[in-house]
């Protein structure tokens, strides 16, 4: 049983980074590909869990990309048999959302998938690349996230404001970066 804070909701749990994430998100696409079958779709590991050495809630965040979502919206019942939630738009034009939550402490998923050409896509990959790059701002946003949860209260919308800030400028700076050819990229 997880933690509690005052509110009854479950504790923003945040684990060191493990190498292992990447294993998972490669098991994970292949049981997709599996059950998807003929759907052409290609998966990008993004979020807090792609970014080797950074602090991350449990969760691995798939993107997939598709030519369109009239091959995937038919594919419900074959998600869920994975055990993920068919969660539509979720609040996002053009994106299906996908979730699955094991139990507390295990790994889950979280899949956004994204028609070819959608500025997400973009978002996502640059934000991904940009932090790879930019070690002293993976140390950063550790720094961040390790005093939200400092709060035992804290809950999971509190620990999404507190960082929206610091995410909103990265995703501006990620975007520019790679415009601009991704200047100071390590070789």
């Amino acid at each position: 049983m997880p933690n509690r804070n005052r509110y009854g909701q479950p504790t923003v749990t945040i684990l060191p980074y493990d190498p292992t994430w990447a294993e998972a998100f490669d098991a994970e696409v292949m049981q997709i590909r599996e059950a998807l079958g003929s759907v052409a779709m290609d998966f990008h590991h993004i979020g807090s869990t792609s970014i080797p050495g950074m602090i991350a809630r449990p969760i691995i965040d798939i993107l997939g990309v598709v030519s369109s979502f009239s091959l995937t919206d038919p594919r419900g019942n074959e998600m869920r048999r994975l055990g993920y939630e068919v969660l539509g738009e979720f609040g996002m034009d053009d994106r299906r959302y996908y979730r699955k939550i094991s139990k507390p402490g295990s790994l889950s998923y979280h899949m956004h998938v994204y028609v070819e050409g959608s500025d997400q896509i973009e978002k996502h990959l640059a934000v991904r690349d940009y932090l790879i790059e930019h070690t002293e701002l993976t140390n950063s946003f550790a720094e961040l996230k390790r005093g939200l949860i400092a709060n035992p209260n804290l809950t999971l919308n509190e620990y999404l404001n507190g960082k929206a800030r610091f995410t909103n400028e990265i995703e501006r700076n990620a975007l520019r970066w790679k415009i601009q050819g991704r200047p100071g990229r390590k070789k």
